[in-house]
């Protein structure tokens, strides 16, 4: 053996594994070589053991890191809201607010200068579910009575009290019931530099006082102005009050020329190729006004916001905002992040919102007409259409929210409201204290029970869910319109079923009979595709049979347009050629505008109650109005009369739109 008298503790262990005992000890004396690879083998796990033990400490100290971090995160998974109230004038340092921020585990404020901060705003930092609420401070001072909001991101939406959106209640069920400050930031509060800033009152007490948003008083929004565009359907328009009421909260103001607008906006359809090319066009247009004004802020809205927002925003570069349909609420955060040099983008769908809570502003109003929104979103899946992708599922807004709509607008001089829905007919809203359900029919009853003065109409209703139940009740009161828009969209069952429409022609013709034997002086309008997916010549000749069988007396008419996404752009070739589509359109156009002739014609010599809506478009010498089946009247003015009185028209002439007449003598009504 060779002889070594270095201990063994300063030889490296893989020696051990060579072959040969490199030493000679009192330790190895007698030992075999198998012992001594074994105890080599306990040093080197020794080694392991150690650097485990050390990884393990890393490790334990890391989980307590993230055992710390997780209960800081617990703050925001319930939907507590909080409120601090302002007893006197502060003046805020950021490094105070920075404090506060740092308590809740990672908040912190924009930049905005050295000293004071204008606004401050929860954001999203890496995974930290942060809200975007704003807290609602003024630029440098807060004043008396004024408050701060805090919000978690998990937490729904608060309602609104008395249309002040920033007065935070703690759920539906309990909107004047406050939630008090938690512990932590209350006592933090005491002891920061912010000893003027204490709890709000008694959480479970409310004096009825609504607080004004210091933000707003102050905001420097307070004299802009914007611009809105609408296209499409009622719905559009109805939504675009929507908006410009979300807008006048932070002091927003209308205005008609585009040149002076802070804020453009175009509502958008995509219900057809022809509609988004125009908003194209538009958007072209507005870019040459932001050429000349790079402040501008350029939005887009509806239903071309969720099928091309990374089109607009990212590759075209054509606006600064893009705003779904469900998504209104958030308008005001959403310029606050424009207004940082970011995109702003909301396009989600939701399957509760309704804006029962907001009273739109009547954009463009005549004070005599207006529409009420009483249902949102589709689920029918018709083939050739996007509503369902872009508007979300359906569901109904609280009955007795749109009863009060009504009754307010009939207080303010409307004297007509249209109830909307992509399809009222499936209105149903469950009363949660009662568990009672409205139904479509009893909601009109409902809203023509408001005032016997106003008058209610109703758009779209679906031929497969309107009942007869809804037509007794129209017939059962004089001030809801004998007035329908069924759209057929075609008069061939084939084609029906492949457009996914739930009925066939033998149905549609029911509910027309259905309709003349409850409701004999009813008109009826309807909707047409010509030259859906293989289409025939006989089956287009089915559509037109139908057009002269139900008598309408309009219809919106329209060449099939292939939209990307729907089940008819995925399952069917386009494959009717595009000359043959307008032939047949135009076809349809011919033989609707004899029919509905022929109908304002059997309306010569009659007596008829007209609402006058204001002047005629061809001359402020004559009124217009519309009677009960919804046909345009002209007449001459005379004095006493004004908008928004009901006369009696005596119609002398038709053409195939307009009704013509003279305001009858008293003779005449008899």
């Amino acid at each position: 053996m060779i002889s070594d008298t270095r201990s063994l503790h300063a030889l490296h262990p893989l020696e051990f594994f060579r072959g040969k005992p490199q030493f000679t000890g009192n330790f190895l004396l007698g030992q075999t070589q198998a012992q001594q690879q074994f105890y080599g083998f306990l040093l080197l796990l020794s080694f392991f053991f150690l650097f485990a033990l050390r990884f393990l400490l890393f490790a334990l100290r890391f989980l307590l890191f993230a055992l710390r971090f997780l209960f800081l995160l617990g703050r925001f998974r319930n939907p507590v809201f909080v409120f601090v109230e302002f007893r006197q004038e502060v003046v805020f340092h950021r490094h105070d607010v920075l404090d506060l921020f740092f308590l809740d585990g990672g908040l912190q404020a924009p930049d905005d200068g050295p000293e004071f901060f204008r606004k401050i705003r929860f954001f999203h930092i890496d995974s930290l579910p942060c809200t975007s609420a704003d807290l609602l401070t003024t630029s440098i001072r807060a004043h008396p009575g004024r408050m701060l909001t805090f919000m978690p991101r998990k937490a729904k939406k608060p309602d609104r009290i008395a249309g002040n959106p920033y007065l935070c209640p703690l759920g539906k069920n309990a909107p004047l019931d406050f939630v008090s400050l938690p512990e932590k930031i209350e006592t933090f509060l005491l002891m920061s530099h912010l000893p003027q800033i204490v709890p709000l009152r008694n959480p479970h007490e409310y004096d009825g006082h609504i607080y004004e948003n210091p933000s707003i008083a102050t905001d420097d929004r307070q004299n802009r102005k914007f611009y809105i565009e609408s296209y499409g359907c009622q719905m559009n328009f109805s939504d675009s009050e929507i908006v410009a009421s979300i807008l006048s909260e932070i002091h927003y103001q209308p205005t008609r020329d585009l040149n002076e607008a802070d804020l453009i906006l175009i509502n958008t359809c995509s219900i057809r190729e022809k509609a988004e090319e125009t908003v194209r066009k538009r958007l072209s247009a507005f870019q040459a006004v932001k050429k000349k004004k790079p402040e501008l802020l350029i939005g887009v809205l509806g239903c071309m916001a969720e099928r091309l927002k990374t089109r607009f925003l990212e590759e075209e570069k054509l606006v600064d905002l893009v705003v779904g349909p469900d998504a209104y609420r958030d308008l005001p955060s959403l310029l606050e992040v424009v207004e940082e040099g970011e995109k702003g983008i909301n396009v989600f769908l939701s399957k509760e919102e309704t804006y029962a809570d907001i009273s739109p502003l009547r954009l463009g109003s005549n004070g005599v007409t207006a529409f009420i929104s009483i249902m949102r979103g589709c689920d029918n899946m018709c083939s050739f259409c996007v509503v369902p992708f872009t508007r979300g599922r359906e569901r109904s807004r609280d009955a007795f929210s749109i009863v009060a709509e009504a009754a307010s607008l009939y207080d303010q001089g409307f004297r007509e409201v249209t109830l909307l829905g992509q399809n009222v007919d499936s209105y149903k809203w469950a009363n949660p204290e009662t568990g009672d359900v409205v139904s479509f029919a009893r909601l009109l009853e409902m809203t023509a029970l408001v005032h016997p003065k106003l008058r209610v109409r109703f758009s779209t209703s679906h031929p497969k869910d309107i009942t007869d139940e809804v037509l007794h009740t129209i017939a059962a009161y004089p001030n809801i319109c004998n007035y329908i828009h069924l759209p057929v969209q075609s008069g061939n069952s084939r084609i029906l079923e492949m457009m996914n429409r739930t009925y066939d022609r033998d149905w549609y013709m029911d509910r027309i009979e259905a309709i003349r034997r409850i409701i004999p002086e009813c008109a009826v309008s309807s909707d047409i595709i010509t030259g859906f997916c293989s289409e025939t010549e006989a089956e287009h000749q089915d559509t037109l049979s139908m057009v002269e069988y139900a008598d309408y007396c309009m219809s919106y008419m329209f060449a099939y347009s292939e939209r990307p996404g729907t089940l008819a752009a995925r399952k069917y070739p386009d494959d009717v050629p595009e000359e043959v589509k307008k032939r047949r359109l135009q076809e349809v156009i011919q033989l609707q505008t004899q029919v509905s002739f022929r109908h304002n014609q059997r309306d010569i010599g009659k007596v008829v109650e007209v609402l006058v809506e204001g002047n005629s478009k061809r001359s402020d010498a004559d009124f217009c109005g519309r009677n009960s089946q919804n046909k345009m009247v002209v007449f001459p003015k005379k004095p006493g009369i004004q908008p928004g009185d009901y006369v009696q028209v005596h119609i002398l002439d038709a053409t195939s739109a307009t009704l013509l007449g003279q305001i009858a003598e008293p003779s005449e009504t008899k």
